[in-house]
C-alpha cells in the first residue's frame, strides 16, 4: 500500500524516473504473498514503460531500472519454480530458460553500469537457473564471477562471500553425482547390457529410430522425466525443447575413450575447486 501511495504521488509530479524504482519494487511484495500474476504484471509494466523512455532518451538511471526489473522478473521465475518441486507440482523448466534470458540481458547492462554488487546478485540468480537447468559449467561460472565481484565489494570473509562458496559447495556436489551416476549407467549397461538404467531421470541418451521429427536423430539429450510408456527428453541442441519418445526411440550414449578421460578431469577439476 505504501508503495503504490508512493508511485501516485512521483506520478503527480511527473518524475517517471523515481517511478520506475518504486513499481520494481512494488512486485517484492506481491512476490512474499505469492501473488504470482501481480508480481508479473508490475514487472512487466515497469519493464515496458522503461524501455519506452530509453528508446527518446536513455541515462543511466533508467539502465539501472532496467536491469533491476529484468533482475528481479529472473529472479521471480526461479522461486516460482523453485515453489513448484517444494509444492509437488508439475515443473516448468521453461521458467528457468527465462530466467536465464532476463539475468543475461540485465548483466549486460549491470557491467556497462559498473555495479559490481548488484552484478554479483543477478549472477546468482543466473547461476540457479543453470544449476536447476542442471548445466553445471555454466553454474559454477557465474558463481565464480559472482564469487570475485564481492570479495572485492564485501572482502573475503564477508557473509556474502560466504554464501556463495556455500552455493559453489552445493553445485559441485551436484555435479560429481551426476557425473558418477552417468558413469556408473555405463558400467551397469557394459555388464547386464539392460538398457532400465537410461530410462530414468538424468540419464544422457541418444535419440535414434524416428521416422517423425527425423531433424532429431542422432541428437544428444538428457532424460527429464519417465511418462510412462514414454520418456520426456531435453536436447540442449535445440534450445532446451523437451520432446516425448518412446523408449525404442533412445540409445545409451556411449562414452570414447576422450569423453571418459573428460570426465574424470571434470571430477578432478571439482574436487580441486576452491570452496
Amino acid at each position: 500500500a505504501a508503495a503504490r501511495a508512493a508511485a501516485g504521488k512521483l506520478a503527480d509530479k511527473a518524475a517517471p524516473e523515481g517511478l520506475y524504482g518504486v513499481i520494481i519494487d512494488l512486485g517484492q511484495p506481491y512476490g512474499c504473498m505469492r501473488k504470482d500474476y501481480d508480481e508479473l504484471q508490475v514487472y512487466q509494466e515497469a519493464l515496458d514503460e522503461v524501455r519506452v523512455n530509453i528508446a527518446h532518451a536513455s541515462s543511466p538511471q533508467l539502465q539501472g531500472h532496467l536491469s533491476n526489473g529484468l533482475a528481479a522478473m529472473g529472479q521471480m521465475y526461479i522461486r516460482q519454480y523453485y515453489s513448484q518441486i517444494t509444492n509437488g507440482a508439475k515443473e516448468d523448466k521453461g521458467k528457468c530458460t527465462v530466467a536465464i534470458a532476463l539475468c543475461e540481458e540485465a548483466l549486460s547492462i549491470q557491467r556497462a553500469l559498473s555495479q559490481d554488487g548488484i552484478t554479483a546478485d543477478t549472477l546468482t540468480t543466473l547461476a540457479s537457473a543453470h544449476g536447476c537447468l542442471e548445466m553445471f559449467d555454466g553454474a559454477r561460472s557465474a558463481l565464480k564471477e559472482a564469487l570475485n565481484l564481492s570479495s572485492c565489494c564485501d572482502g573475503e570473509e564477508s557473509t556474502r562471500v560466504a554464501s556463495f562458496h556455500h552455493k559453489m559447495a552445493s553445485i559441485c556436489y551436484e555435479q560429481v553425482n551426476a557425473i558418477r551416476a552417468q558413469l556408473g549407467m555405463h558400467m551397469e549397461y557394459m555388464s547386464t547390457n539392460s538398457m532400465v538404467l537410461y530410462h530414468s531421470r538424468g540419464s544422457r541418451v541418444l535419440v535414434a529410430g524416428l521416422q517423425k521429427n527425423q531433424q532429431y536423430n542422432g541428437i544428444e539429450g538428457v532424460v527429464m522425466k519417465t511418462n510412462a510408456p514414454r520418456l520426456r527428453v531435453r536436447l540442449h541442441a535445440f534450445d532446451n525443447k523437451e520432446i516425448m519418445l518412446k523408449p525404442e526411440n533412445v540409445c545409451p550414449l556411449f562414452p570414447t575413450a576422450p569423453k571418459l578421460q573428460e570426465q574424470l578431469l571434470k571430477l578432478h577439476d571439482l574436487a580441486q575447486e576452491r570452496i
